[in-house]
């Protein structure tokens, strides 16, 4: 979801905790949660049976998100009831403590209140992740990122290089792009990883994650709130049978909301992701050689939101445009990579998106102060030459 700035509004809101619920609800949403919900120390849940899926929520609504967080949280209680995968939640609002609490067959249990979180910090997340896995083993594990995220707009230019996700209005942090490898370096990988959240299916971004999980599935678009229907995805987890593949290509195309506004979502394969500057920097050279006239590619190329986001384009989309100019093999290459290999699904509605982004800026938004270009701090421009390719383009004219 876009960020809106509201942190004086909301930090002055009274958003109080209606016993005897688990979850901390804004105060005119008292709407019965389906089951009783207990509270008991420490952060040890009941020894669980060995289930195919875990299907962990981290659902960060420090910030105005906290009744569309609290809509989804009542669509998946009222589908507790002989629920065959383990659902798993750490939920927070701004004022009140963070709850970590699990699916029964009556509804949410909370097992432990964090008073003193920071959902924007990436070791609370690496903290969630393990404590999920230790006490709710499965042979699959579905992590779904709920909250803000920026991509490549940085919303905090004066605090941080690099953009992200999971903003905490209450604490002003956030996890930062070439942060998110660390969460999983703590907890270990995840079979599907769910980025529910703003214009996070970018090459920078998943190229971070590319050790991270077998399968990505996200948006390029700023979307709408409540476009993941959490009850939906939850179902699919739980069919019998499904393979990472199958699960991430099936909530891509199955879970999402029309919400009257453009929509996209992909599943990212991240194996074949990995090869991506092998196809990449054949394009570059290419590139290099008429950067000058590169305004053409501007042109031809599809800007995923061309009002908030203008040097953001579609991967595919670029690949198909140089494919039509001279020498054009590197750049097919690329495209059938992309379509063939890498991208496993992508459902869209009103768009031309085609499941990937990658950073192309205009000379003069390169060069804006507020623009904020570091690829040396991410593995793409490491292991890439796209960012060296990048300063060419700040220089042109």
């Amino acid at each position: 979801m876009a960020i809106k700035f509201m942190r004086s509004v909301l930090l002055a809101a009274a958003i109080s905790l209606p016993a005897p619920y688990g979850f901390a609800l804004p105060p005119d949403e008292n709407t019965h949660i389906p089951g009783t919900i207990n509270s008991f120390a420490g952060q040890s849940a009941p020894a669980r049976e060995t289930k195919d899926v875990t299907v962990m929520v981290y659902m960060n609504a420090r910030n105005e998100l906290d009744r569309a967080a609290a809509q989804d949280i009542r669509d998946l209680a009222k589908n507790a009831s002989g629920h065959a995968a383990n659902i798993v939640v750490e939920f927070g609002i701004v004022g009140k403590p963070i709850t970590r609490s699990y699916m029964t067959p009556a509804g949410f249990e909370t097992v432990a209140r964090i008073p003193t979180g920071d959902m924007g910090d990436y070791r609370e997340l690496a903290s969630f992740l393990s404590w999920s896995k230790k006490n709710f083993p499965a042979r699959q594990y579905l992590l779904v990122i709920w909250g803000h995220g920026s991509g490549w707009t940085d919303l905090y230019p004066d605090k941080a290089a690099s953009k992200g996700i999971s903003y905490d209005y209450q604490t002003s942090n956030y996890i930062k792009t070439a942060e998110l490898k660390n969460i999983f370096a703590i907890a270990g990988p995840v079979d599907v990883l769910v980025l529910n959240a703003c214009r996070m299916q970018s090459a920078e971004v998943l190229f971070e994650l590319r050790d991270c999980a077998r399968f990505v599935v996200g948006s390029q678009l700023n979307i709408p709130v409540n476009s993941v229907n959490l009850a939906r995805l939850t179902a699919i987890a739980a069919t019998p049978g499904l393979s990472p593949k199958q699960l991430a290509v099936n909530i891509a195309k199955g879970s999402m909301r029309a919400c009257g506004a453009p929509l996209s979502f992909s599943a990212i394969d991240m194996a074949e992701l990995k090869k991506l500057p092998r196809y990449l920097d054949p394009v570059v050279r290419s590139m290099e050689q008429d950067v000058y006239a590169i305004r053409t590619l501007y042109k031809n190329s599809f800007r995923v939101d061309p009002a908030q986001q203008p040097g953001t384009v579609d991967l595919y989309s670029l690949a198909a445009t140089l494919a039509d100019r001279p020498a054009p093999a590197n750049a097919m290459a690329l495209r059938d990579y992309l379509s063939n290999q890498v991208i496993a699904a992508n459902f869209a509605i009103g768009t031309k998106a085609r499941g990937l982004s990658i950073e192309l800026p205009y000379p003069e938004h390169y060069n804006a102060a507020r623009y904020k270009m570091n690829y040396s701090t991410l593995a793409l421009g490491r292991e890439s030459n796209w960012g060296e390719f990048l300063k060419k383009i700040g220089k042109a004219r």
